[in-house]
């Protein structure tokens, strides 16, 4: 995993540290099972009880975990820590009392106390004080010092989980040769946009760990939305190779080889990642995709049917029905087809829209424009919904209406070119309504 370095040598000096720390664990464990029970051993068993048993199924002895450093497995431990620390402590201020109280043959200074108690305090007594003082005052501010430590540095640590960024900025430099940090870095930052970065990460996540599948995923992601397609491919073709469950990299595999012209091949990635995903509704969207790009219409229907029943909710499905009925002319199948969508899923500003284009090729202006209006109710900036509505209004022979929905369309994209030369037909036509003036 890279965040620590396995020690394949008995030369490597942090062997000692496991040494240390074995040797440490084994005396402790000893003073609690051969001593007599006491409320000492009793409050260092439950120390250690917390300290190791919530650890061990992250310790990697048992099962197989994908990390070595998470404080997500400390929670619990940190609990016996502390107790173990403050009976560490505890232990460390009798053991320098009992010290400076006794000589070095193990007898104790008690001194003859005068039996005057208004004279003065004999020099011996008040430098055994004087020590016992300094020595409690300086484990004292020890501490002290410690826990000012630890609390600045809990809050240095708790800044860093303000975001993602930061959180996954910060593992790096702890953990450099860590697969799994540079992933989480490219993936933030290709969520952010940050491309170039995200490219960079994953094939540092790739080169630290040469079987990351999911690394090669996303990279082969990346690689397809900036067309470099047969690198995508090369390397969606590795993650399969290396899980051939994969059924996020079936699909995609499929998307990219659809891409590059291979339909038939791109079909078989579809079905691979189906066969190993049964409820897959955006395999079943992308299977429809490919049947429509080379003409099979009734294939396209039934996977797009196939995606809608897995997720109801699925807008680009319904879409794609509705377009497609649309355009082999089946206006009546395309409107019932987008009523059901909208039973399903009433805010559907597209669905709605795509409706109102069928109503208004029927001549049922008045359906049609309610339908418009509510897709422009979701969304009001949508310059092709503006467009499509002054068509509507055109053909309705709502001169006004149309006018002021073709220069709406236009002010919030001046580039529909469509839009305009409509808009420019609707003038030549009021102007020849306007009838001329006499003099």
């Amino acid at each position: 995993m890279g965040c620590v370095p396995l020690i394949d040598s008995v030369a490597d000096p942090r062997i000692l540290a496991v040494l240390t720390f074995w040797a440490a664990l084994t005396y402790l464990v000893w003073i609690c099972t051969a001593h007599k029970v006491s409320d000492d051993s009793r409050v260092l068993m439950m120390a250690l009880t917390f300290l190791i048993v919530p650890f061990l199924p992250a310790s990697n002895v048992f099962f197989t975990v994908g990390f070595v450093i998470a404080e997500r497995v400390l929670y619990l431990p940190s609990i016996g820590f502390t107790i173990l620390f403050i009976f560490s402590f505890r232990a460390a201020l009798a053991s320098h009392d009992k010290g400076v109280h006794t000589n070095g043959d193990g007898v104790h200074n008690n001194n003859v106390v005068n039996e005057n108690c208004f004279s003065e305090v004999a020099p011996s007594d008040r430098v055994e004080k004087a020590t016992v003082d300094a020595g409690r005052s300086f484990l004292q501010t020890s501490i002290l010092l410690l826990l000012l430590l630890f609390f600045t540095r809990s809050m240095q640590r708790s800044a860093e989980w303000r975001t993602e960024e930061t959180l996954f900025r910060t593992a790096e430099h702890v953990c450099p040769l860590n697969a799994k940090v540079h992933y989480n870095i490219g993936k933030n930052a290709g969520d952010a946009g940050n491309v170039e970065l995200a490219l960079i990460k994953y094939r540092e996540a790739v080169r630290l760990n040469p079987e990351y599948d999911q690394a090669m995923n996303n990279l082969g992601n990346l690689l397809k939305d900036l067309g470099q397609e047969k690198e995508a491919e090369q390397w969606l073709l590795k993650a399969v190779h290396i899980r051939p469950e994969f059924a996020a990299a079936w699909m995609n595999l499929g998307i990219v080889q659809a891409g590059l012209g291979q339909p038939h091949l791109a079909e078989q990635s579809y079905f691979t990642a189906i066969k190993h995903r049964r409820k897959y509704p955006d395999c079943y969207y992308n299977l429809g995709n490919l049947y429509l790009d080379i003409k099979d219409h009734n294939n396209a229907m039934q996977a797009w049917r196939n995606a809608t029943k897995l997720k109801s909710t699925h807008i680009n499905a319904w879409n794609n029905m509705i377009i497609l009925l649309d355009n082999i002319g089946k206006l009546e199948s395309a409107e019932q087809v987008a009523m059901e969508a909208l039973r399903v899923v009433p805010s559907a500003s597209s669905i709605h829209f795509h409706l109102g284009n069928i109503l208004g090729k029927a001549s049922r202006y008045k359906e049609a424009e309610k339908h418009f209006q509510e897709a422009l109710d979701s969304e009001p900036n949508n310059a092709n919904y503006w467009g499509n509505l002054a068509v509507l209004y055109h053909r309705w022979e709502k001169n006004e209406e149309a006018m002021q929905a073709y220069t709406k369309s236009l002010q919030l994209n001046p580039q529909l070119l469509q839009t305009r030369d409509n808009m420019m037909k609707l003038k030549r036509k009021i102007d020849k309504l306007v009838p001329a003036v006499t003099v």
